[in-house]
């Protein structure tokens, strides 16, 4: 720790605040007081003292202080922990993927190195051997920008991302600036899927009962662009409304709109699910819920002009 007094003016005029502290005390204590000698002296000095730091005050000295704190570098691994990863993977092939990441865990550390193991929600994982790919939804850019909110003002050296590159909520993490590098490790099945993926659903959260409302399905479509695609909307486990459409073949989303009807209030559970095709890679994708309010009262507005 460095400590040093700075002045806004030259430090001679300290001596002037010594000289003003003993002329002040000179000029009280010279002439016959009721105090003896030592008395006075004593007085004097105190009087001398108080005079010179109050003067010394006026200088408007400063104190900077510089402490020096030494953060050890510090690496996260970032395991995306995705159904996707899973999804191409034998189990034994699963515990040697996390052999091979503790591998990676104790190679850094014995370079004296700080490494922190993470999942996509931003949890620490003790063990790679306690790895569980069962998370349903893939953000990476929020994980990421997670982590430089926890890592702001520390030693960050960079982020080693282990993933298969898909994601399904935000944006791609190769569309941001980021305050530290990352390494990505590619894993998983590099071909591309004939898959459809029923992306999310945009819907209001509260409507009035009796009306009609809007329930908009964005569906991706990989490699079977052409073909007729069904989605069904059910309620109770009953099919309330089908939709046939054909995405083009230049393009893989489409959005897709119902118009339901809100006939009973409370929280209602919607189901949106996508028929499987044949020779599709995956089913778990095509399914998603959405919870809708639905309130009695209708707000009556007189407007008088």
């Amino acid at each position: 720790m460095d400590h040093k007094i700075l002045f806004e003016t030259s430090p001679w005029f300290i001596l002037l605040c010594v000289i003003a502290g003993l002329f002040y005390a000179f000029l009280l204590y010279k002439k016959k007081n009721p105090w003896t000698s030592r008395e006075s002296l004593m007085l004097g000095t105190v009087r001398f003292i108080t005079v010179s730091v109050l003067t010394f005050l006026l200088l408007g000295p400063l104190v900077r202080q510089i402490r020096n704190t030494i953060l050890d570098p510090a690496i996260v691994v970032l395991i995306d922990n995705s159904q996707s990863v899973s999804a191409n993977y034998q189990e034994t092939e699963l515990e040697n993927l996390n052999a091979s990441i503790n591998d990676l865990v104790e190679g850094l550390e014995e370079k004296d190195l700080s490494v922190e193991l993470e999942n996509l929600k931003g949890e620490p994982i003790p063990e790679a051997a306690g790895i569980v790919y069962d998370l349903p939804m893939t953000n990476l850019s929020e994980s990421l920008n997670e982590i430089e909110n926890k890592f702001e003002g520390k030693n960050l050296q960079y982020v080693i991302l282990i993933s298969d590159g898909i994601y399904n909520q935000g944006i791609s993490p190769a569309f941001s600036n980021y305050s530290f590098p990352i390494y990505s490790l590619g894993i998983g099945d590099t071909t591309e899927k004939n898959d459809i993926i029923l992306k999310s659903l945009l819907y209001n959260k509260i409507v009035y009962q009796g009306n009609r409302f809007p329930l908009v399905a964005e569906v991706i479509n990989n490699g079977f662009q052409g073909e007729n695609i069904n989605i069904d909307v059910l309620k109770n486990n009953r099919v309330i409304e089908t939709k046939t459409i054909s995405v083009p073949e230049d393009q893989g989303y489409e959005r897709v709109e119902f118009e339901l009807d809100a006939e009973n209030s409370g929280i209602q559970r919607y189901q949106v699910t996508i028929r499987v095709k044949e020779n599709e890679f995956s089913e778990s994708n095509n399914t998603q819920e959405a919870y809708i309010e639905v309130i009695e009262g209708k707000e009556k507005i007189l407007l008088l002009a």
